[in-house]
C-alpha cells in the first residue's frame, strides 16, 4: 500500500513537472484560496476559539449592576464594597476604572492612560511583574496610594527599559508616585490602551451608593458554580434594595463569565460572515481546477483505457488521479502560508484601533498550520474527487476502440463542467449580494444627517489635575479663559467645550424627573444623557435651534439652572406639551464628582445629534460647564482654513494660560466619524473584496467553459457555417450557452442568498437582506462579466473556416 502510494506521487510529480503552464496557473489559485482562508482562520481562532490568556479564565466573572429596566451597567463603590464583604464565593474581587493622567517633568506634559484598581486586580488575572512587583493590599488605603505600575510598552517606548526606572518618582498630575513594577510584554496588559496601573483608593467623596463608575471583576472559586454565585450574590443585592431604597430600588445583579463577553455580537458576527465568505472562494477556485482537471482528464482517456486493459483497478485509478489534486494543492498551500503571512500583517495594520479585544491573539501559529494542512487536504479532495470518478466511469476498455480517432468529451463531461460553472456563479451571486448590502448600508450611515457640520471642525481632550482646580468658579474661569484665548487665534472662528465630543458618546447619564409629575425613587428613575458644554457650542457645531433659545454667557453660578433638551427627548417627555419652561431634575457636576438634584429649567430645544451608532435616539440634556463645572473636557475649534494648520497656533494660546496644560487626541470631526465608520467599512471593504475575487474566479470559470466547448465543437461550427449560418449565428449559438449556465446559476444563487443573506440583519442599516435593487443589481453585474467572458470564445467561433473545420479529427 505504502508503495502504490509513493509510486503515485512519483507519476503525479512527473505530470505536474510535465505542465507547467496548468501547474503554476492551479498552484495560485489554489494559493490565494487557502491563503486568505488561514489568514481569516487565524483571526477567528485568536478572537472567538483560542482559549483566554490568563490561568483557569473559566473562573473569571464580568459583575454588574443592572437597571429596573434589566440593562446592564457599571458599580457604585458602596455596592461594591457588600458584595466584596458579604459574599464566600468568589477567591478575589476588584473594581477598575480608568482615568487620564498627565506626565510632567520633561520638556512636554505628556497625558497617559491609567487603569485605577483595587487590589487584588492584577493577581487576580494571573499578572506578574517582569520587573519590581505589582500592587499590594494595603495600597488600596488614602495616602499609600501613589505608587504605579507600568506596561512594558510604556516602559520602553518612554522610558527606554531603563531598569533603575524601578524605586525612583514620575510626577502625575502634579503628584509624586513611585514605580514599583514593570509588567510583561506582548501579553493583554501590554496591548491594552492602558499605559500604567495604579490603585484605587476611595476618597470620601467617591464612597456614594447612587454614582456607579466601577467596572468589577469576581473569580469563582473552584467548587462553585455560577448558579451558585449568582444565587449568593441576588440575596446580597435583595438586602441592598431593602436597605437602600432611595438607591437601590429596583437594581439587581449579573454575572457574566469573561470567556463568553470578551466580544460583542457584531464582532462575531462579522467574523464568522468574512469566514464563510473566504470559504465560499475556496470553493469556487475548487470548482475552477476541478474544470481544468476535467480537461487534462479528456486528453488522458486512452491512458486511463490502457491502464485499465494492462490491470489496473478502478481504486488504483482513482489514487493516481488524487494523487495529482492533492499534490497541486500542497503546492498551492505552501504558496498559501506566505499568501496567509501577508494577509495577517495587511488586516492587522488595517483595523482600527480596539477593535479586537487586547486578549485576541492572532498570528499564525500551529494551530493555524494545522488548519492549512487539512485545508490543503480537504481541498485536493473536493476538486480532485469529480474528475477522477469521471475518469474511471464507463466501459474503460472500449474505449480503446476509439485509439486512433479523436475523441470528444461527452455529454456527461459536459454536464459535470456546467454544474461547476452553475455552482462558481451561485456562490458569486450570494457573496456580491452580501457585498452590495454592506456597501449599501454603509452609504446609508455615511449619509445620515449627523444633526451638525462636520468640516472644518478640530477637537482635542484637554485634561485637567484636579489638584489645581479646588471648587467650581475655578474650573468655570480655566475653561472661560482657554475658550477665549483659543478663539482669538487668527484662523479660528468658533471655540467651544463639551464633556463629550459628538460621535463620541454622551458621557454622562443621570436619574431623570419631570418637576410637576409623580415623584419615583431616584433608583427607578429613568437615565437621561446630560453633556457640559459652553454656551458656544451649538453655534461653532452650527446645530440647529428648534425652539426657545441656546444657552448663554449669562447663565452663571449666580442665575438659576437652565438646560436645553434635545428633539428626542422633547418627543418622548413632553409630547403635545411644550418643554419650555418646564424643569428636569438631574443631578449637578461639578470636578469629577456628581452632586445634588437641582430642578433645570428648559429654555431650548435643539435638533439630535448624532452621539453613538446610526441607531441612536436618546434623549438628552446640554447644561452651561458655568452651572456644572466638570473636569476634562475636550475642545471644539471651527477654523476658517484647513484645521492642522492651526494647531500649532492653538497649542500656543492654551501654553499662555497654562504652560504645563496638555492636550490630547488631536482629531479632526471628520476622522472621528470616519473611526465611528471603522468597523463597518472594514466589514465591508473585506466582503467586497472577496466578492470581487470570487467574480473574476466565476468569469474565468465560464470562459475556460465556452473555450474549451468552441474547441471540441469546431466540427460542429464549421457544418453550420457551411450550411449558412451567419457569424451573427454562431455568436448567438456560444453566447445563448454561456448566458444559460450564467442564468442558472443566478438563479440558483438568489435562492441561496435569500436564506445566507440573514445572518447579515444585524449588520445592516436602512436596509433589508432581501432588498430588490441590490439582487437586481448583482444579477446585472454578473450577466454582464458573463457576457463579457463568453464573448472571446464566442469571436472564435465566428472566425472558424468551414474547410479547415471540416478536416479537424
Amino acid at each position: 500500500m505504502e508503495t502504490a502510494l509513493l509510486n503515485d506521487l512519483r507519476f503525479a510529480l512527473r505530470l505536474v513537472r510535465a505542465a507547467p503552464g496548468f501547474t503554476i496557473i492551479a498552484a495560485l489559485t489554489l494559493a490565494l484560496g487557502i491563503g486568505v482562508n488561514a489568514a481569516m482562520f487565524s483571526f477567528v481562532d485568536g478572537v472567538l476559539l483560542k482559549p483566554l490568556p490568563y490561568p483557569r479564565a473559566e473562573e473569571l466573572l464580568e459583575v454588574f449592576e443592572t437597571a429596573p429596566n434589566g440593562e446592564r451597567g457599571p458599580v457604585s463603590t458602596r455596592t461594591f464594597q457588600d458584595w466584596r464583604a458579604q459574599t464566600s464565593v468568589f477567591t478575589a474581587m476588584a473594581a477598575q476604572s480608568n482615568a487620564a493622567v498627565t506626565l510632567t517633568g520633561s520638556d512636554r506634559p505628556t497625558l497617559l492612560e491609567a487603569g485605577r484598581v483595587t487590589w487584588p486586580f492584577l493577581d487576580m488575572f494571573g499578572v506578574k511583574a517582569a520587573a519590581g512587583r505589582t500592587l499590594l493590599a494595603e495600597e488600596d488605603e488614602p495616602g499609600k496610594d501613589h505608587v504605579v505600575v507600568l506596561s512594558h510598552r510604556l516602559w520602553e517606548s518612554r522610558f527606554g527599559s531603563d531598569r533603575a526606572l524601578i524605586g525612583r518618582t514620575l510626577t502625575l498630575d502634579d503628584q509624586p508616585y513611585t514605580v514599583v513594577g514593570v509588567l510583561p510584554e506582548g501579553g493583554p496588559f501590554d496591548r491594552g490602551y492602558q499605559d500604567l496601573w495604579m490603585p484605587l483608593a476611595f476618597g470620601p467623596k467617591e464612597e456614594t451608593r447612587g454614582f456607579r463608575w466601577l467596572k468589577v471583576w469576581a473569580r469563582l472559586k473552584p467548587d462553585a458554580g455560577l448558579e451558585m454565585a449568582q444565587a449568593q450574590i441576588n440575596s446580597v443585592g435583595a438586602r441592598i434594595q431593602r436597605d437602600y431604597p432611595d438607591s437601590n430600588k429596583g437594581w439587581g445583579v449579573m454575572l457574566v463569565r469573561l470567556v463568553d463577553d470578551l466580544t460583542s455580537q457584531t464582532l462575531r458576527r462579522s467574523l464568522v460572515v468574512l469566514l464563510g465568505a473566504v470559504g465560499a472562494v475556496l470553493l469556487i477556485a475548487c470548482a475552477n481546477l476541478a474544470n481544468l482537471l476535467l480537461v487534462r482528464t479528456a486528453a488522458r482517456e486512452r491512458e486511463v483505457a490502457i491502464r485499465a486493459a494492462m490491470g489496473a483497478s478502478r481504486g488504483r485509478l482513482v489514487g493516481q488521479f488524487m494523487a495529482e489534486s492533492v499534490l497541486l494543492a500542497a503546492i498551492g498551500g505552501v504558496l498559501g502560508i506566505w499568501i496567509a503571512y501577508g494577509s495577517i500583517a495587511a488586516l492587522q495594520a488595517f483595523i482600527p484601533p480596539l477593535i479586537l479585544p487586547p486578549e485576541a491573539e492572532v498570528h499564525l501559529d500551529i494551530r493555524a498550520l494545522v488548519f492549512t494542512g487539512a485545508l490543503v487536504l480537504l481541498t485536493g479532495i473536493v476538486f480532485g474527487i469529480g474528475p477522477a470518478m469521471h475518469a474511471v466511469r464507463g466501459d474503460l476498455a472500449g474505449t480503446l476502440k476509439e485509439l486512433g480517432r479523436h475523441v470528444t468529451a461527452g455529454a456527461g463531461q459536459r454536464r459535470l463542467r456546467s454544474m461547476f460553472v452553475v455552482t462558481q456563479i451561485a456562490l458569486a451571486f450570494i457573496l456580491l449580494s452580501g457585498a452590495g448590502l454592506l456597501i449599501r448600508s454603509l452609504y446609508a450611515v455615511a449619509q445620515l444627517d449627523p444633526g451638525f457640520d462636520v468640516s472644518n471642525l478640530l477637537t482635542m481632550s484637554l485634561p485637567m489635575q484636579p489638584e489645581r482646580y479646588r471648587g467650581g468658579p475655578q474650573i468655570a474661569e480655566y475653561l472661560t479663559r482657554i475658550r477665549e484665548r483659543v478663539a482669538a487665534v487668527p484662523g479660528v472662528s468658533d471655540a467651544a467645550t463639551t464633556s463629550a465630543l459628538p460621535m463620541m458618546g454622551w458621557g454622562w447619564s443621570m436619574p431623570l424627573q419631570i418637576e410637576g409629575r409623580p415623584a419615583t425613587y431616584p433608583a427607578a428613575r429613568p437615565s437621561c444623557f446630560f453633556k457640559i458644554v459652553s454656551p458656544t457650542y451649538f453655534r461653532t457645531l452650527r446645530m440647529r435651534l428648534r425652539q426657545g433659545r441656546s444657552l448663554a454667557e449669562t447663565d452663571t453660578d449666580r442665575t438659576r439652572p437652565v438646560a436645553v433638551i434635545n428633539e428626542t427627548m422633547a418627543r418622548q417627555y413632553f409630547r403635545g406639551e411644550d418643554p419650555i419652561g418646564k424643569r428636569a431634575v438631574l443631578p449637578v457636576v461639578s470636578g469629577n464628582e456628581r452632586g445634588a438634584d437641582v430642578p433645570w429649567e428648559i429654555v431650548g430645544v435643539v435638533s439630535d445629534e448624532r452621539v453613538r451608532g446610526p441607531r441612536d435616539a436618546s434623549p438628552g440634556v446640554y447644561v452651561s460647564y458655568q452651572q456644572s463645572p466638570a473636569l476634562n473636557p475636550s475642545l471644539v475649534v471651527r477654523s476658517a482654513l484647513e484645521p492642522g494648520s492651526l494647531m500649532k497656533s492653538i497649542e500656543s494660546a492654551v501654553q499662555q494660560v497654562n504652560p504645563v496644560q496638555p492636550l490630547a487626541d488631536i482629531r479632526t470631526l471628520e476622522e472621528i466619524r470616519a473611526l465611528s465608520l471603522g468597523s463597518r467599512r472594514l466589514r465591508t471593504v473585506l466582503l467586497s473584496l472577496f466578492a470581487g475575487l470570487a467574480l473574476l474566479l466565476a468569469a474565468l470559470g465560464i470562459y475556460g467553459v465556452l473555450s474549451y466547448a468552441v474547441s471540441q465543437r469546431t466540427q460542429e461550427i464549421g457544418i453550420r457555417a457551411a450550411l449558412g449560418a451567419t457569424h451573427r449565428d454562431l455568436l448567438r449559438l456560444v453566447l445563448a450557452n454561456g448566458l444559460f449556465l450564467a442564468g442558472t446559476g443566478i438563479a440558483a444563487g438568489l435562492l441561496g442568498s435569500l436564506a445566507v443573506t440573514q445572518v447579515l440583519t444585524s449588520l445592516l442599516f436602512d436596509v433589508t437582506p432581501h432588498d430588490p435593487w441590490t439582487l437586481a443589481g448583482v444579477a446585472g453585474v454578473l450577466m454582464v462579466v458573463a457576457a463579457a467572458a463568453c464573448y472571446a470564445p464566442a469571436r472564435r467561433a465566428m472566425r472558424v473556416d468551414p474547410i479547415v473545420a471540416l478536416r479537424h479529427q
